[in-house]
């Protein structure tokens, strides 16, 4: 029924000036949005007539374009629905203080302009221009910090988002660069993107050496909660002092930096860290890619800080390609999964270890599950001196050191390596302290085995040593079944001399 309303309301040269108004706008079909970003515009052909014909009642004959905010605050006419970069805005009656991306104030007394819109806030709106060459920092700040305030838990309790403002910022297609600063995101917010995995998608480009491209800060409550990021590349300058990451959250907040939900990124060029999360709860890393770098890809928790930990973290089904630092730190987690990765490097760029538990004096790594994950020309899958971990239904291949290393000395205790298939070259050595020990597969050289179940395919090359490094006098409450191929002598396990 409305629709049929509108229609007996517009009269035909009606129609055809609205028409003409938009096709002013878009003037030749290369400035036509795209399909995707149609939908963050509010406006396009076909919409403006819907959304008129079903939103406010706002008469269709009053609709005015103008071509910059300098006019739309000059503009004294009698309309009260104006189209100006990409929307509409409506005269709303009232003061206002604010004359920004959002609001606009007007010649014409007691009355000022309010962006109209649906879905997410687009950061161009802020000035940003993706261009590769402006400084885009400020802009995209603006915009975060306007996503930001309707969300604040604090502020609004159960009203948030404030008014039903969207709590999504969309960065379209382009190459945003950032100098001299990093982008705080001081509470819950979604930033979307268009392709993180696409070379002509969203790229965020930190252009300035140690500095962090984003860090999380935290709202009024003491915790930044439910950060999302999407289909977004974020870069670094890949070079400079090692001290900052991609993506950085200190561990100064009171409750952690809750709910880090990080989709289909793609990470390069950074200095310390791609993910670099000091405190923590509900992080989750999935479909992202993290390509050639010099430094490690994660760190979690803060070994020498009790508090500093990380718990109930996830990285599922992501890439890992040539991180020629190695993989990930657990300083401090309680509860963690790496699961359906992939991770690879070449002959000539080896990873060196996947998953490190005992890098800078960790603390015990609680519940670590590590599980169908695909490695090819990469070493040290868990390094750990812990029990409470599962590693099973994983694949590695092109290996030449130890796959599992489970050290410290003392009893390792309630793990389960199972189902894994292992194949590679291992015939090189280990110095610790003052011995030279041979290298294997499974390497645990003088520590005791209790409560632990290990199964699995060993493959190893004609020239390989064993494929079991155990201590000697491990306790019978183990389960050590292999199946062991390849190997020069076939010998099922070496005992060391402990």
């Amino acid at each position: 029924m409305k629709y049929f309303f509108v229609v007996i309301l517009c009269t035909t040269s009606i129609m055809n000036s609205l028409a003409q108004n938009v096709a002013n706008e878009f003037s030749d079909t290369a400035s036509l949005p795209s399909k995707a970003g149609r939908s963050r515009l509010a406006i396009d052909r076909t919409d403006l007539l819907v959304r008129q014909s079903t939103g406010p009642m706002v008469l269709l004959n009053s609709v005015q374009y103008v071509n910059s905010k300098t006019n739309l605050q000059l503009y004294k006419g009698r309309a009260t629905c104006i189209i100006y970069d990409g929307s509409i805005w409506l005269r709303k009656s009232g003061s206002t203080k604010g004359n920004d991306a959002m609001i606009s104030v007007s010649n014409r007394l007691n009355s000022y302009w309010e962006r109209q819109y649906s879905g997410a806030v687009n950061v161009q709106w802020f000035g940003a221009k993706g261009d590769g060459l402006t400084n885009d920092l400020n802009a995209i700040q603006a915009a975060i910090n306007y996503v930001c305030e309707a969300a604040n838990p604090a502020k609004f309790g159960s009203l948030s988002p404030r008014n039903g403002r969207p709590s999504t910022l969309y960065i379209p297609a382009g190459v945003y660069v950032l100098k001299e600063g990093e982008l705080i995101l001081p509470g819950a917010i979604r930033i979307e993107g268009d392709g993180g995995l696409s070379y002509a998608g969203t790229i965020i480009y930190q252009k300035s050496s140690n500095r962090n491209l984003f860090r999380l800060s935290f709202d009024t409550d003491g915790g930044s909660n439910c950060v999302q990021l999407e289909n977004i590349r974020l870069r670094g300058i890949g070079s400079g002092k090692p001290t900052a990451s991609l993506i950085y959250g200190d561990s100064k907040s009171k409750i952690g930096y809750n709910s880090l939900h990080i989709k289909n990124v793609w990470f390069q060029g950074w200095e310390k860290y791609a993910l670099n999360l000091e405190k923590g709860d509900d992080l989750q890393v999935t479909e992202c890619v993290f390509d050639g770098a010099t430094n490690q890809a994660f760190n979690l928790g803060l070994a020498y800080e009790t508090a500093s930990i990380v718990t109930n973290a996830a990285f599922t089904d992501n890439t890992f390609y040539e991180i020629r630092g190695g993989i990930g730190f657990l300083a401090h987690v309680d509860g963690f999964m790496f699961s359906h990765n992939r991770v690879y490097g070449t002959a000539e760029h080896i990873i060196p270890f996947v998953i490190d538990g005992v890098a800078y004096d960790a603390v015990n790594p609680n519940a670590v599950s590590i599980m169908n994950n695909r490695l090819n020309y990469a070493n040290v899958l868990y390094r750990t001196k812990f029990g409470g971990f599962i590693v099973q239904g994983n694949i590695a291949t092109n290996c030449t050191s130890r796959v599992i290393e489970i050290g410290g000395g003392g009893t390792v205790s309630n793990f389960q390596i199972r189902a894994n298939h292992f194949q590679g070259v291992w015939n090189g050595t280990v110095k610790i302290g003052k011995s030279v020990i041979p290298d294997a597969p499974i390497f645990a050289y003088g520590t005791k085995f209790s409560n632990a179940i290990c199964d699995g395919i060993i493959d190893g090359k004609a020239n390989s040593n064993s494929p079991i490094l155990l201590t000697v006098d491990n306790p019978k409450t183990n389960i050590l079944n292999f199946v062991v191929t390849g190997f020069s002598k076939n010998a099922p396990i070496i005992f060391d001399e402990k």
